[in-house]
């Protein structure tokens, strides 16, 4: 049965790839944290986080799926509502995703930093 009510999709930007393997474990329970901030908003906002989801069948450090990865995930962009940047640095992944989404389809971007003290463990970078 679908909602009564608008879903939000947003799309969870955050770190992933990283030479060392134990970084990847760090970025993903980070992005795990992202998508439960999103969920915290209601449930009319709803987190879509393809580097949680690609990594369990695509292979990162093979060059050819880890830029097919990354072309599904812009595509995802396009039907996401907004893109919501967490972190405080940007991999090259991350800045292909807010070029794409601000230079070429110019979705709504929102940048977090993450602070314990915050409410949910994160909070809005105005520009």
């Amino acid at each position: 049965m679908a909602a009564d009510y608008k879903i939000n999709k947003i799309y969870v930007c955050s770190p992933y790839h990283s030479e060392y393997n134990y970084k990847i474990s760090e970025n993903v329970e980070f992005a795990r944290k992202a998508c439960r901030f999103v969920c915290s908003h209601g449930k009319e906002y709803m987190p879509i986080a393809p580097h949680l989801l690609f990594p369990q069948f695509m292979n990162d450090d093979d060059i050819e799926e880890r830029g097919t990865a990354i072309n599904y995930g812009l595509h995802l962009i396009t039907l996401c509502d907004e893109i919501w940047v967490f972190g405080d640095t940007f991999s090259t992944g991350m800045a292909t995703e807010v070029a794409f989404a601000h230079l070429l389809i110019n979705k709504k971007i929102r940048f977090y930093k993450e602070d314990s003290d915050a409410e949910g463990g994160f909070f809005e970078i105005k520009p």
